[in-house]
């Protein structure tokens, strides 16, 4: 048959039926990948094998490497049938590198002719960074140098460090201090990231600092900001002396034990947040505030102290409250140990002595007055006011222990008010004269209306002028001429006066007694009967002498009267308003 006159081949062939072409599977990149190489400008790339799914296609690979992401003017490079590939030449150093590679099918044996179309993997980048270099200088910039700030939780700002190697990143090291070789720290912050840092702590008032800041790389290399700036910061607030001072001797006199209200704010009104406590100081005289001895220091929440070395002594306590970076009140009032129940007040600057009596004194605390709160007084010099002949002002007022003031408050009874004129005649420049006669100052206040003369007294050997005043408000000590021969000095009022109604519920005179004779006062209605004497205030025989008439019963109307000294009279007329 026909089957049988065919013939087998001597060999075997095969084909491949390849309908649709297929791209070369999914590959993946291995290294270097995502890395900073410092050992070498020729690194080895590997990738992943991959196989093309037509069985007669080879596959053969094309890398790329560029220093841009989207790999423009890049040549691709064949590496055949590897999957690996080092350059011929050295890359930049200090350089981010792009890479990736592409995959193609190839026909024939060996394959020459790319089949069409190709698949790319995805692309990985590494650094090249040789060399390591430190970063650039920079510069300090908040608190400037020399800055007084305001503010004791300050914001430290300085310029950001580069640096030019690539991917490389630096930290900032903040050293603080109060001392220019910054041998103590206050502050040390290392690795900070950002360019700015807030102290979490408060700092001192009245205290220079010093600050630096250092950055550093990754690497390890470092470089010093360009100068070390100081900068200051004031005293910004004094807290508020102690009110609500008690005192009490103990029955053998050994132990004086003190107590106080707690101090809440500053004296500019503010909270006070950086209290640290009270300083309790004693002294055997008045007039030597100023070297009076610290006995300790109370801590807060504590407002009591006793002193068990008083051992019958006689001593003048007062106390100051202190905040966190050492800055004093003013003076308390002050308590004598003897007397606890006696209060003195001090002006600033120790030329006025205010004494309250037990009967006033208690008045300042919060269980005996109308207020119910604990009142302190202050005496605060009205320097601007002063003049050659308006010597000394002060103010003289009573607060609460939140600084409000009580503008109605009236003394229960007499307070007694001493300025001292000892350091006006000791200042150079000075309008006295060396010899200082008595009379040649007086002491004034003022009414709401005017200022009126104030009955008072002057001790020339101490040299000082003494009053008994029930009134807050402004007192003047002032220069007044000094008359040669009986005169009335002065008048308050001037004219009219309204009794018992303020500001001019009284008649004052205020007669020159140059030869110190006794002077005495008449008051006549306008018919000349007599109506009433005038109260003598003080000596009658003093260099000034004042009267007084308090007007009660009178009937309005014009009224005589007549001051009288070893024969020499003064008259005059007044007028009574109702």
């Amino acid at each position: 048959s026909s089957f049988q006159n065919r013939r087998i081949s001597n060999g075997t062939y095969k084909l491949h039926i390849d309908l649709q072409k297929q791209l070369p599977e999914a590959f993946t990149l291995y290294e270097p990948y995502g890395i900073t190489i410092s050992t070498t400008l020729r690194p080895w790339f590997l990738w992943q094998d991959t196989v093309d799914p037509d069985p007669a296609d080879a596959v053969r690979y094309y890398i790329e490497v560029s220093d841009n992401e989207g790999f423009s003017g890049s040549q691709p490079i064949p590496t055949g049938s590897d999957s690996f590939y080092q350059p011929l030449t050295d890359l930049l150093d200090q350089t981010t590198y792009f890479w990736r590679v592409r995959a193609s099918g190839y026909q024939g044996s060996p394959p020459q002719q790319a089949d069409t179309g190709f698949i790319f993997s995805s692309t990985a980048s590494f650094v090249i960074s040789m060399t390591n270099n430190a970063p650039q200088l920079f510069s300090l910039s908040s608190p400037p140098l020399g800055a007084s700030v305001l503010n004791k939780v300050p914001t430290f700002l300085w310029e950001e460090a580069k640096d030019n190697d690539v991917s490389d990143h630096v930290t900032y090291t903040l050293s603080v201090s109060t001392f220019s070789d910054f041998s103590l720290l206050l502050i040390s912050t290392a690795s900070l990231s950002g360019i700015s840092f807030t102290v979490p702590d408060r700092l001192m008032e009245n205290a220079t600092y010093y600050w630096k800041v250092v950055t550093r790389d990754k690497k390890g290399l470092e470089t010093a900001a360009a100068s070390v700036y100081w900068f200051s910061i004031p005293t910004l607030s004094v807290p508020l002396a102690p009110v609500g001072l008690r005192g009490m001797l103990s029955d053998d006199e050994t132990t004086f034990t003190l107590s106080w209200s707690s101090v809440t704010k500053n004296n500019d009104g503010s909270i006070i947040d950086d209290l640290g406590g009270y300083q309790i100081y004693r002294t055997i005289s008045l007039t030597a505030l100023s070297a009076a001895q610290r006995l300790g220091t109370v801590a807060t929440p504590a407002t009591d102290w006793s002193d068990s070395t008083v051992n019958g002594g006689k001593f003048f306590y007062f106390v100051r409250a202190i905040d966190s970076s050492g800055v004093e009140s003013t003076n308390s009032l002050i308590l004598e140990s003897l007397q606890p129940e006696n209060i003195t007040l001090i002006s600033q600057d120790q030329e006025v002595v205010a004494e309250l009596p037990p009967a006033v004194s208690q008045q300042l605390l919060s269980g005996n007055n109308k207020f119910h709160k604990d009142l302190t007084m202050s005496l605060q010099r009205r320097e601007e006011l002063e003049s050659s002949s308006i010597l000394r002002v002060y103010d003289l007022k009573i607060r609460d222990a939140m600084l409000n003031e009580i503008e109605t408050y009236e003394f229960p009874g007499l307070i007694t008010l001493q300025f001292s004129y000892n350091n006006i005649i000791a200042s150079p420049g000075s309008d006295f004269a060396p010899a200082f006669h008595a009379g040649d100052v007086a002491l004034y206040w003022h009414n709401g209306v005017e200022f009126i003369r104030v009955s008072s007294s002057l001790d020339e050997s101490k040299r000082k002028v003494t009053a008994h005043v029930t009134r807050l408000g402004q007192y003047q000590l002032r220069r007044v001429s000094r008359s040669s021969s009986f005169s009335l000095a002065s008048r308050n009022p001037a004219k009219v006066f309204t009794p018992g109604v303020t500001p001019y519920e009284k008649m004052q005179f205020f007669v020159d007694n140059p030869s110190g004779d006794k002077v005495t006062g008449k008051i006549f209605d306008i018919r000349g009967e007599y109506v009433a004497d005038l109260k003598t205030v003080g000596d009658a025989t003093s260099l000034t002498v004042l009267l007084e008439w308090d007007g009660l019963g009178a009937h309005k109307g014009v009224y005589l009267y007549q001051i009288e000294a070893e024969g020499k009279a003064i008259n005059g007329t007044i007028v009574v308003a109702r």
